[in-house]
C-alpha cells in the first residue's frame, strides 16, 4: 500500500528546487519525509503469519492455523504416540517430548499395536541424553480410549482411523529391527535426534496457533 501525502507550503518557505534547472534538465525528485507521530499508528495490521509443516515433501497449512491463535484450554491437550511393538520408537518419542514440552500443556502418552518389552538399547541411547525411559508402561492401543487423545503421532505405521475432531500425524521413521550390536548404537541415536527435530517443529506449530 503507497500512502499518498499532501505538503502544504507557504509564500515565505524556500523553493524546492531552482526553476533554472527545468530549462533542458529534468528537476531533481521532491522528498518529502513524513513527521514524526506521537498518536497511535494507523498502519493496517500485518496478515497474521500462518504455520506450515511439511508432509511427503508438500509444504502445508497446519490445520486451523488461518484462524489465529486459539482461546487457552481448561485441560491439558492429550498426545499419543504409537508404534509398531511400543518397544523403541514410541517410548522414545514419548521421552523426548515430555521434556521439550515439559513448559507447555501438554500430556504425553506412548502406545504400540502390540507390546514388547523395551529395548534395551533404547533405554541406554535416551540415558546418554538424560532421559529415563525404561518405567514406560507396556501401553497397547486396543487397551486406551484413542477419542480421549487430541493428537495422534503414527511412527512408521499407517495413521490410525481416529475422529475428525483429532489431529493425525503420521511421521515415516524407520522402525529398528534387523541390527547388530555394531550397528545398534549409531542408528538409535539416528532415530533419537531424527524424533527430536520433528517433535520440536510440532511443539512450535501447537505454540504458533495457541493450542499450547
Amino acid at each position: 500500500m503507497v500512502a499518498i501525502m499532501r505538503i502544504s507550503r507557504t509564500a515565505d518557505d524556500p523553493p524546492i528546487f531552482d526553476r533554472g534547472a527545468l530549462r533542458g534538465r529534468r528537476p531533481p525528485p521532491i522528498v518529502a519525509v513524513a513527521p514524526r507521530s506521537t498518536g497511535p499508528s494507523l498502519a493496517p495490521s500485518p496478515e497474521p503469519s500462518v504455520p506450515f509443516a511439511h508432509r511427503g515433501g508438500e509444504l502445508i497449512a497446519f490445520p486451523g492455523a488461518d484462524r489465529g491463535p486459539q482461546p487457552l484450554q481448561s485441560d491439558p491437550i492429550r498426545l499419543l504416540f504409537v508404534c509398531r511393538t511400543h518397544a523403541v520408537l514410541s517410548p522414545i518419542a514419548a521421552g523426548l517430548a515430555r521434556v521439550a514440552y515439559d513448559r507447555l500443556d501438554i500430556r504425553v502418552q506412548s502406545a504400540g499395536l502390540t507390546v514388547d518389552a523395551i529395548d534395551p538399547r533404547a533405554i541406554a541411547a535416551m540415558a546418554e541424553v538424560g532421559v529415563d525411559i525404561s518405567q514406560t508402561p507396556a501401553t497397547a492401543v486396543r487397551d486406551l480410549d484413542l477419542a480421549s487423545f487430541e493428537i495422534v503421532v503414527s511412527l512408521g505405521i499407517h495413521k490410525l482411523a481416529i475422529g475428525r475432531h483429532q489431529m493425525a500425524v503420521a511421521w515415516d521413521i524407520t522402525e529398528f529391527t534387523r541390527v547388530t550390536a555394531a550397528t545398534a548404537g549409531p542408528q538409535l541415536r539416528q532415530v533419537r535426534n531424527a524424533l527430536s527435530v520433528r517433535i520440536g517443529a510440532l511443539g512450535a506449530i501447537l505454540t504458533a496457533t495457541g493450542r499450547a
